[in-house]
């Protein structure tokens, strides 16, 4: 159900004709505008923010893909690079005031394998942990 509703966000998000920041993107300009006054560096701009924010969209699906398909982690990061890749390609090809790119792909990418990353080190420390607690069980140790 949770990637129903990730789904559901992500393609509001991405296929809507226009882009998600028109609204909020002169009060974006005018924060980053203040910060960089108090010595934020440059490079903390409109673009630095705008791929992070296509990393941090896709964190969910690698995490909810690593857990639901754990012990195999690969689909966790293909599935979610497949995905991304076809929202691309909709936009390029129906949303013509929407800009399409190879870059937002490789983002999203990355966001899904933070996440399956991330998932699958907490798993693996789970399952540790659940071993060393049998073998205690069983051997009676501290």
């Amino acid at each position: 159900m949770l990637l129903v509703v990730l789904l559901a966000v992500v393609a509001r998000i991405t296929l809507w004709p226009s882009r998600v920041d028109e609204a909020g993107g002169p009060a974006l300009l005018a924060v980053l505008e203040r910060l960089h006054d108090r010595g934020v560096p440059g490079w903390l701009d409109y673009a630095f923010v705008e791929r992070a924010a296509n990393v941090v969209m896709f964190v969910p699906f690698g995490v909810l893909l690593a857990v639901v398909l754990a012990p195999r982690w690969w689909p966790a990061v293909a599935l979610p690079a497949l995905l991304s890749a076809t929202v691309e390609l909709v936009q390029h090809a129906a949303l013509p005031q929407r800009v399409a790119g190879v870059q937002d792909v490789l983002a999203n990418t990355a966001g899904a394998a933070l996440g399956a990353s991330a998932a699958v080190g907490v798993l693996t420390l789970l399952r540790r942990r659940e071993r060393t607690a049998a073998v205690v069980a069983r051997t009676g140790g501290p």
